[in-house]
């Protein structure tokens, strides 16, 4: 006899259940692909332009890289900035490319990635400018006259951010 009393057995997770799992899932991403960015600029950008200078890194974390150099050669200094740029470009690429829709994890790292490194030099470039402090303060402090230098690295920074952010909306739209 069959105990009709009985609740059928549920094999599919909830909606409330789907959406803390993608919230997990995104927030996780979204924390490698910050800190994989933080680190392409310190130690893929100054670390390496330092030891191609034939220095030592002398100190190494997530938000600053340190180099034996004195004076640090500029090409270091911009080396970040300029590195991390370039991997938000490539990641770009790499999206349009390389990930398939179907492979959602992999197409919101790529995307969380190239968004980090696409808004943190430009928005640090600003910032520089804004501040005279960081990397572009630094790349501009000999030249003159400098108001005008860190005009540039505004009006450069904004627009590129700009930029990037239509880049990172025309990614979501395709996905």
């Amino acid at each position: 006899m069959i105990d009709k009393t009985m609740e059928p057995v549920r094999t599919e997770p909830s909606q409330d259940a789907v959406v803390r799992d993608h919230a997990v899932m995104l927030s996780a991403l979204g924390i490698l692909a910050y800190v994989a960015s933080m680190m392409t600029h310190e130690a893929l950008g100054h670390g390496a332009a330092c030891i191609a200078a034939r220095g030592h890194n002398v100190m190494l974390t997530g938000w600053a890289e340190g180099c034996n150099l004195r004076p640090e050669p500029l090409g270091i200094t911009a080396a970040g900035p300029a590195v991390q740029f370039g991997a938000g470009l490539l990641a770009w690429l790499a999206l349009r490319l390389l990930a398939p829709p179907c492979f959602a994890i992999l197409r919101s790292f790529l995307w969380l990635y190239m968004v980090f490194d696409l808004f943190m030099p430009s928005g640090y470039a600003a910032f520089s400018g804004v501040t005279d402090f960081g990397d572009g303060a630094v790349i501009i402090a000999g030249l003159s006259p400098h108001g005008l230098w860190r005009g540039m690295l505004i009006l450069i920074g904004a627009v590129v951010y700009y930029l990037s952010m239509w880049a990172a909306a025309l990614e979501l739209q395709t996905s």
